[in-house]
């Protein structure tokens, strides 16, 4: 799975790669920028897990304009739901 964004007035798309077969794109939550005037004008967070027990999961932040990867950071657990807005961890846990 890769995560792609349509121009339907544009016939246009833009895709971002995932890094390898055995990983999963989760929902992407999209973050605007403060007083944004254009829909794409943000970031996309999108969780990717992995069905390899030794890969660790993580976020990709992607510019939602560009789809272009602007940063990721890795989550320090084995597993990441794909639900991942709904997911809940107690603060002392963090």
């Amino acid at each position: 799975l890769q995560v792609v964004k349509v121009d339907l007035k544009e016939r246009t798309s833009k895709v971002w790669h995932k890094d390898a077969a055995d990983q999963v794109c989760a929902e992407p939550i999209l973050v605007n920028q403060p007083d944004y005037t254009e829909e794409d004008e943000g970031v996309l967070l999108v969780p990717v897990v992995t069905t390899n027990e030794k890969d660790t999961p993580y976020v990709v932040v992607l510019n939602a304009k560009t789809m272009e990867e602007e940063g990721r950071f890795l989550i320090p657990q084995p597993r990441l739901p794909l639900a991942f807005h709904a997911h809940y961890v107690p603060r002392p846990e963090l």
